[in-house]
């Protein structure tokens, strides 16, 4: 019986461990590298859209590459959103962030995005992957 109790009380510390990590407030370091994480997410969306704004993909595709990237685009914004900023540098960067995130959004936002936003799909990628290589 000693043993069970035993095992119970180590798994709970680990579970404990592991919780309280990944629970506790970030450094600065940190903090950047969960930005960099949620620009490349976005990244990655606005890409594809660059990619499918000059290719002729048919329509039922391009409304699944437009939902997908609507959910990254939004886990990025949540994920951003989610903690504070541990200082003002961070917050500098996450502000930037943000509104490359917003902007992403709203190009999202309109019926046909692929086509309606051609023009500015790739200026909005090459902005997130500066941003990326700047905070990286």
């Amino acid at each position: 019986m000693r043993s069970v109790w035993r095992a119970v009380l180590v798994t709970l510390a680990v579970l404990l461990g592991l919780f309280g990590a990944s629970s506790w407030p970030t450094g600065a370091a940190g903090y950047s590298d969960r930005l960099v994480q949620a620009a490349d997410g976005s990244l990655s969306a606005v890409r594809t859209m660059d990619i499918a704004a000059g290719a002729d993909t048919l329509t039922p595709y391009r409304w699944v590459l437009v939902d997908g990237a609507r959910t990254d685009v939004a886990t990025s914004l949540h994920d951003v959103a989610q903690e504070e900023a541990p200082d003002a540098a961070s917050a500098g960067a996450r502000d930037e962030l943000l509104a490359l995130l917003d902007e992403a959004a709203r190009l999202l936002t309109d019926p046909d995005p692929i086509a309606a936003h051609r023009d500015q799909w790739r200026d909005l990628g090459d902005r997130l992957a500066a941003f990326v290589e700047a905070h990286r």
